[in-house]
């Protein structure tokens, strides 16, 4: 996956992040996670279900208290060409959950830190929309090209799979595949839904997101 992003930043884009070293150190924190207001990322998103391309802002606009008074939610607004969404970030302790809204919890997407390979979280029992299955699948160091200047960028590849629920007798599954490089965020997010049991299941990819550029301060 990371492959055709290499071919994007190598010739088309440059990330301004601010003066931060993009030779990143191989420890991956909570505070790796970049989540300060102002932060913002421009990703060129591939709808295959609706048959479109877009170019999408994502934009961290500010924080507000959650609504049941134990943390605070930072606001990511997502601006399309012709709507806006919000998601709502909620960090605790080693874990960062996005939500659609601050009433429904339920989770739009999750990081749980620090990644170690091969590890993986399994929920036999999910009720509709919880977390099914989390699992950092592997961590890769490739050279990009910034400005013109090869960086050394460290990116982990997480699937996360998600119970959805429906009026089918057989389960089904949104399934999140993140490349997520620490201090950077998201490089490149697939979404698909599988139906069925692994190895007689059924996968629809639905939308592919590739990051073009940004602006990003990686503080907490």
């Amino acid at each position: 996956m990371i492959n055709s992003i290499f071919v994007i930043f190598s010739s088309l884009f440059f990330l301004n992040l601010n003066g931060n070293n993009l030779d990143q150190k191989s420890i991956d924190s909570i505070n790796d996670f970049p989540n300060t207001i102002g932060n913002y990322w421009v990703y060129k998103v591939t709808n295959y279900q609706d048959n479109f391309i877009d170019t999408v802002q994502v934009k961290i606009i500010g924080r507000i208290l959650n609504p049941n008074g134990t943390d605070s939610l930072t606001l990511w607004q997502y601006t399309w060409p012709n709507k806006i969404d919000t998601e709502y970030v909620s960090i605790i302790m080693d874990t960062v959950k996005f939500f659609h809204q601050t009433t429904n919890r339920t989770l739009a997407n999750i990081f749980i830190f620090p990644f170690v390979i091969n590890e993986d979280y399994s929920n036999n029992q999910p009720s509709p929309a919880d977390l099914y299955k989390y699992e950092v699948i592997s961590n890769n160091d490739n050279l990009v090209s910034f400005n013109g200047i090869l960086q050394k960028i460290s990116t982990f590849q997480i699937q996360k799979m998600f119970y959805v629920d429906s009026w089918s007798p057989v389960r089904q599954f949104q399934v999140i595949v993140d490349d997520f490089s620490p201090g950077l965020g998201i490089i490149e997010e697939a979404i698909e839904y599988q139906i069925g049991s692994v190895g007689n299941e059924k996968i629809t990819v639905s939308e592919n997101w590739q990051l073009l550029t940004g602006n990003i301060s990686s503080s907490l």
